[in-house]
């Protein structure tokens, strides 16, 4: 399997873990829209970032990029999820994001 491969099968595993996020940490609508997008966007921009890597220590970046760029989003959405939990005394698990819209949604249209 080719770099190209292997860091489209890594951007699989970054959409799932988005995904798994956003059901471990419901946050209030604008929010959850605001830290979706702004994670969705970087994932896009960062998806052929592989075609360009000449060295190892280039594919090492790309790669941990990815990584970070999905754990950095996971620690915000935790943070905020609890801050506001402890703020407002609501716990947002229990309060509807939006119908069209549900925990559940599905990261597939991720970082494309």
């Amino acid at each position: 399997m080719n770099p190209s491969e292997r860091f489209a099968r890594l951007h699989d595993g970054v959409r799932f873990s988005i995904e798994n996020t956003d059901n471990a940490y419901y946050l209030p609508p604008l929010v959850h829209r605001e830290l979706r997008g702004w994670v969705l966007r970087e994932g896009r921009s960062r998806r052929e970032s592989v075609d360009s890597c000449d060295t190892p220590g280039d594919l090492d970046g790309a790669t941990g990029g990815l990584v970070e760029l999905a754990d950095t989003y996971r620690k915000l959405c935790r943070e905020l999820f609890y801050g506001l939990e402890l703020m407002t005394g609501t716990h947002f698990a229990m309060v509807s994001r939006d119908a069209a819209d549900p925990p559940s949604a599905s990261a597939s249209a991720g970082p494309a």
